[in-house]
């Protein structure tokens, strides 16, 4: 008897520490989507500094705007939140970034967004942690209800 009952403690057990597991899986994988999905095309203006610095590192074009050298460069841009520097993706599928500095924008606007825009990477890999994620819970719940489930056996001494 002594030994079904330590059975069916390490089964409560196991089954704790994987929801625990599974909870800390969500709670990162959502974060990794928020972040992947968050940049949106927007259009930068930046002082000339800004404009020395992001076309020597990304190469994206940049169109000039008044005398004093500032430009305008469109990009997927995630800016901070409490000022108005942030960082800018570009390259293949996003898969690069760089960080500019609120002393280098002057501002920044939202462009509408494209339909049909396909996913970058880290987008994609993102959607997967996230449903891997609730699969592990989905089958750790389902382990919990067949162990609930389960017949208990009789020992016969």
């Amino acid at each position: 008897m002594a030994k079904t009952d330590i059975n069916i403690s390490g089964k409560v057990l196991l089954s704790m520490a994987a929801t625990f597991l599974g909870t800390l899986l969500i709670i990162w994988a959502t974060g990794q989507n928020e972040r992947a999905f968050r940049p949106t095309l927007t259009k930068i203006t930046l002082t000339t500094a800004g404009c020395e610095y992001v076309q020597r590192q990304t190469g994206l074009p940049e169109k000039t705007v008044g005398k004093i050298g500032s430009c305008e460069v469109e990009a997927d841009f995630t800016q901070y939140s409490l000022s108005s520097g942030g960082t800018i993706f570009y390259g293949n599928e996003d898969s690069e970034s760089l960080e500019i500095s609120e002393s280098q924008v002057v501002g920044t606007v939202k462009m509408p967004k494209i339909p049909n825009k396909p996913w970058t990477h880290n987008q994609k890999v993102s959607v997967w942690q996230l449903a891997f994620s609730y699969i592990f819970m989905l089958s750790n719940f389902i382990f919990i209800v067949v162990q609930l489930n389960k017949p208990k056996r009789k020992n016969e001494n």
